[in-house]
């Protein structure tokens, strides 16, 4: 996942498609995003007080040191290292988090680096799927941010070998 993803779908569509989303969030709406950029607000589906909530959070986890907004946005958490980091451990061991999509952009940045080539990444037929994430609140800061878990490429999909 490299920095950027796209949201086409309404949360009814999300909703009629995957059915991991309350109800009560089908009416929202959202206007289609095709090119979500790090520090944006992202819809992610979310357990809150013992509920499962649609709610906005800002696409780079905050970290509990951070005096401000002005650290660089930390838009991913590795799956395979997330219980060890301590940026992500307590996020990953209590708040889990949805974040709907339909593609992901990645960059081929080896044939030819001073011009990186985008890839637009999705499901064959173009359905949305949900991205899995962390996100936590930072009361000093009120806001609500979310990561999204990466992992290494499959085969089908790797830029480089």
């Amino acid at each position: 996942m490299c920095w950027r993803f796209t949201i086409q779908y309404t949360w009814a569509e999300y909703y009629e498609a995957l059915n991991l989303i309350p109800a009560d969030a089908k009416g929202r709406n959202d206007p289609p995003r095709y090119n979500v950029c790090p520090t944006q607000t992202v819809g992610m589906v979310c357990a809150d007080k013992d509920a499962i909530v649609v709610k906005d959070a800002r696409w780079g986890l905050v970290p509990h040191w951070a005096k401000d907004l002005k650290i660089k946005p930390m838009i991913n958490a590795r799956s395979e290292t997330v219980t060890e980091k301590p940026i992500f451990k307590s996020s990953f061991a209590s708040r889990r988090c949805l974040i709907p999509a339909n593609s992901f952009y990645e960059w081929d940045r080896k044939s030819d680096p001073d011009t990186p080539l985008p890839y637009n990444i999705h499901l064959k037929d173009n359905r949305p799927f949900f991205f899995g994430g962390i996100w936590r609140y930072r009361k000093h800061l009120d806001v609500t941010s979310c990561a999204i878990f990466t992992m290494e490429p499959h085969e089908n999909i790797a830029l480089c070998p």
